[in-house]
């Protein structure tokens, strides 16, 4: 098959990036010829797929994506499949790595803004009823949402597993010197350490986590993924600050070797209040990182099943979350969390997403075909 996978920017530190080139590489494996139609490339990018730059003259994101779905609509032709990462026209697939608009943008003056009214206009060309798009949801709490907002016909959405990048899980390091990693990041050797992974402060729940662990002065905080000296960043600084906790808090910016401060840290922190999935809780429970996540999460339920840690109500309620950490804090339930992790990661099929995707969009061509 000749497959296009079409992603507005691409770069290798983003989940949705890294699922892009996952299943293109993977479906090059399967003999296809993919091309990865984007509109910006940013650095180095590893992969076996053609990737084709086609620059745009807008600055906003929902314009990017109306300008490359004009160009998936020419170029279509030349393609026995197009999947989508970013929703815009002329896609046969589309790669559900967000939610909703309207559960994702926070604010009740939203959905009068022009930029929102673009937004769904894009959604509704894949979700709306009588639509032909197939779609990849990665959760169940996802699909539903997607469903009971716009009724989309149950025989579109396919929900795939988990879809952890194979290279981000290193329980090998495991056995290493812990003290060797935690002196690279210039974290203390004898601290207790909660590990948030995240790039907004309100939707990802900093705020809620900068309350929690304020009455924890033998924990540090350890927080990865905000780029540096960015607007989120400066709020999250200056929230800390007023917090009084800037002496153990850590904050990284974009790290590539997320798997050595996995293993460097004590627990994970995700108090999210809206969370597609959480690819990063499974990179911890991979890792034997015990969680503390919310329920917004839709990979939540793997915390659950795993036995590795909390999963705490989605509420403004700095109390629940305390009681979670006062757990995380004891070292011995740590260790039973730590090692019900490990043999988690050991048993389940975290990547599994991945293949079940390249799956959907093999069949793609089959189901064409017999229309």
């Amino acid at each position: 098959m000749k497959i296009c996978c079409a992603i507005s920017a691409l770069f290798m530190n983003g989940g949705l990036q890294r699922d892009c080139l996952n299943i293109s590489d993977r479906l090059v494996k399967r003999d296809h010829s993919v091309t990865i139609l984007t509109t910006r490339q940013v650095g180095h990018v590893d992969s076996s797929a053609t990737i084709k730059v086609q620059p745009v003259r807008v600055i906003s994101n929902p314009g990017t994506e109306y300008a490359l779905g004009k160009t998936l609509l020419t170029a279509k032709r030349d393609f026995d499949c197009v999947v989508g990462f970013n929703k815009m026209a002329g896609l046969d697939i589309y790669y559900a790595g967000d939610p909703p608009y309207f559960a994702s943008k926070l604010g009740w003056w939203r959905p009068f803004s022009p930029r929102f009214i673009r937004q769904q206009k894009l959604e509704s060309m894949i979700f709306a009823p009588g639509n032909a798009a197939q779609i990849i949801a990665l959760s169940e709490h996802q699909a539903a949402l997607y469903r009971d907002f716009w009724r989309t016909e149950e025989s579109r959405i396919h929900v795939v597993g988990p879809t952890l990048d194979p290279k981000r899980r290193r329980p090998e390091l495991l056995t290493g010197d812990r003290n060797e990693i935690r002196d690279r990041f210039g974290l203390p050797r004898e601290a207790v350490i909660a590990l948030t992974i995240a790039n907004r402060m309100k939707v990802k729940g900093l705020d809620r986590a900068v309350k929690a662990l304020q009455p924890f002065p033998n924990i540090h905080w350890l927080v990865a993924g905000m780029r540096k000296n960015s607007e989120e960043e400066t709020r999250l600084r200056g929230l800390i600050a007023k917090s009084g906790m800037s002496e153990r808090v850590i904050l990284l910016g974009i790290q590539e070797d997320i798997p050595a401060i996995v293993v460097a840290s004590d627990f994970m922190l995700h108090p999210a209040r809206l969370e597609n999935t959480g690819t990063v809780i499974i990179e911890a429970l991979a890792n034997g990182l015990p969680a503390i996540v919310s329920a917004a999460c839709g990979y939540a339920k793997y915390v659950e099943a795993s036995g590795a840690g909390v999963v705490v109500a989605n509420r403004d309620d700095p109390e629940i979350w305390r009681q979670a950490i006062l757990k995380a804090g004891n070292q011995a339930i740590r260790a039973q969390w730590h090692e019900a992790a490990l043999a988690y990661g050991a048993s389940t099929p975290l990547t599994g997403g991945l293949e079940a995707a390249c799956d959907l969009i093999e069949a793609s061509r089959r189901n064409r075909r017999a229309a």
